[in-house]
């Protein structure tokens, strides 16, 4: 429903644009769902949002969606779901940040990919993005905020467990909810934080020692299960640094041209009206 809500509003944002004709905005018209167009253009877009692989045998039903699609939004219409509150809402939402992703684009070409110079360097500077790439298995045990009313010596306690079965076991006696987690961190992909915690389980024995982190909304203890060396060619660790040194610049661009955005900008914050 959420994905027709806005497919909807995609379609309303089109017949909003009084300065483009239906040839110049979709090319040749495909279909007509009680007088409204469907064009190539419409279902080019629609497929350039499918993986790749998933294209080819797509635009039939593609075009079918369209219509399905065409339809309900024709129904809104009808019951003037378009003149309501909410709904005008949502669509000036939806321009603005249409709007927005045309400058963040053109910001962001406007910088060239990174180069093959820069890539070894940094490959050279960090390893673990090639062939010393490696996947840690770990498992997360994750209390909601309700079942942190538990003291802090039974957290204490559980801390001391010498493995996740055992703590999943005190868990249970205490009668406190948890989900356990198993999941593998990439050390090409990992942040900072994650190779502290790393870092912090490799010291303690047995491997399987939990350790607690308090978040704002929940409590997690987290344990190193195993580490694996993962290398990757050279080719590909090159292939994905420099897509990661282009995004990243590609970021940096986009913050400071909103900053300079702001510096030349008049705004204006209601007094007693911050949420």
């Amino acid at each position: 429903m959420r994905r027709l809500i806005v497919n909807a509003l995609m379609l309303a944002l089109g017949a909003c644009s009084g300065e483009a004709t239906e040839q110049s905005v979709g090319g040749q018209t495909l279909a007509r769902v009680n007088g409204e167009p469907i064009t190539i253009g419409d279902v080019e877009l629609e497929l350039a949002l499918l993986p790749p692989d998933l294209r080819a045998d797509a635009r039939t039903h593609v075009l079918e969606g369209l219509v399905d699609r065409k339809l309900l939004a024709q129904d809104a219409r009808a019951r003037g779901d378009e003149r309501s509150a909410e709904f005008v809402r949502l669509q000036r939402r939806s321009h603005e940040l249409l709007l927005a992703q045309r400058t963040a684009d053109l910001v962001a070409a406007r910088f060239s990919v990174a180069t093959v110079g820069e890539a070894e360097r940094f490959l050279t500077a960090q390893p673990q993005f090639g062939a010393g790439r490696r996947l840690f298995t770990i498992d997360r045990v994750v209390l909601p905020v309700a079942s942190t009313q538990a003291s802090e010596a039974l957290l204490e306690a559980l801390a001391k467990a010498p493995s996740i079965d055992e703590l999943m076991a005190h868990l249970a006696r205490a009668k406190i909810a948890a989900s356990r987690v198993r999941q593998d961190w990439d050390s090409a992909e990992m942040s900072v934080d994650q190779f502290a915690v790393v870092d912090a389980l490799r010291k303690h024995q047995p491997m399987f020692q939990p350790v607690f982190r308090k978040k704002a909304i929940q409590t997690e203890a987290i344990a190193l299960v195993a580490e694996r060396l993962a290398p990757r060619s050279r080719d590909e660790a090159m292939r994905r640094i420099r897509k990661r040194l282009s995004d990243e610049r590609a970021v940096a661009a986009i913050k400071a041209h909103e900053k300079s955005l702001r510096k030349v900008s008049t705004i204006v914050v209601m007094p007693g009206k911050r949420q």
